[in-house]
């Protein structure tokens, strides 16, 4: 075998072998980081329905407490 062949064949070998270790690489950090967009999803999810929750808890204390003294809204706008 001559000279320029082996380096071919190194050359080669060694393209193929970055090659595979750059797409395994990429693969595993766009699977981290979409499992990190799920995790965010899943937060804004949770945050969005706690927030619902607390308005809906406010509105029925408001209601609550109308009953007894119910809020009137005067048009006299004193500064």
């Amino acid at each position: 075998m001559s000279s320029t062949s082996k380096a071919c064949i190194v050359g080669a070998s060694t393209f193929s072998i970055f090659m595979m270790y750059f797409v395994h690489s990429n693969q595993f950090e766009e699977k981290q980081r979409m499992s990190a967009g799920v995790e965010r999803d899943e937060e804004r999810k949770r945050v969005k329905q706690s927030r619902f929750d607390e308005l809906n808890r406010q509105r029925e204390l408001n209601k609550f407490y109308e009953k007894d003294q119910p809020i009137t809204k005067s048009s006299d706008n004193s500064s």
